[in-house]
């Protein structure tokens, strides 16, 4: 529970601040949210993962890939490594992602829990939210706070980095 109250505290500002507080973008580097589409994305995320009740956190690792097909919504999956007690944990998620505006996304899907010698396959729903600091057009930073709902519930913290491909032919002025 203290876990849960840390968490809030930590990221209940960054989401009641508006936009123009968050953006440390120069005006005019608002595209990928407001004003384009057919953008292309790529995130590496470190997690710090901690099952509900018992349980030791572990670390990990997270990459997504993210079509924007239309300017606030998308659709990509995610691949998590996780290593605990030496053994290899693999999940993989389907996701729909959305941009409410353009220093938030928010992403939920199903997520597949691969098996292993110590885990037998699992489907849990998987849901996340990133602050997106946009220094760059193609370049945001910022925190993440995620869950798993399942047979193997757990939430994560972590620190994301993510890279967009934005095609100039596509893009809407």
């Amino acid at each position: 529970m203290n876990n849960l109250f840390f968490i809030l505290l930590t990221f209940l500002p960054f989401l009641v601040m508006g936009q123009e507080h968050m953006d440390v973008a120069h005006e005019g580097h608002h595209e990928k949210v407001h004003h384009t589409k057919d953008i292309i994305e790529i995130i590496t995320t470190g997690i710090r993962a901690k099952p509900f009740g018992e349980g030791e956190a572990i670390w990990g690792t997270e990459a997504h890939l993210t079509y924007w097909f239309v300017h606030a919504y998308g659709t990509g999956f995610s691949y998590t490594l996780r290593s605990e007690e030496g053994e290899l944990l693999n999940d993989i998620a389907l996701l729909a992602s959305w941009n409410p505006n353009n220093w938030l996304t928010l992403n939920v899907g199903p997520n597949f829990a691969l098996p292993n010698n110590h885990r037998e396959f699992a489907l849990l729903a998987y849901a996340e939210a990133e602050i997106n600091f946009r220094l760059r057009e193609w370049f945001h930073i910022g925190p993440v706070v995620g869950t798993l709902l399942g047979k193997h519930s757990e939430y994560s913290l972590g620190l994301h980095l993510g890279f967009e491909i934005h095609n100039p032919a596509l893009k809407h002025k």
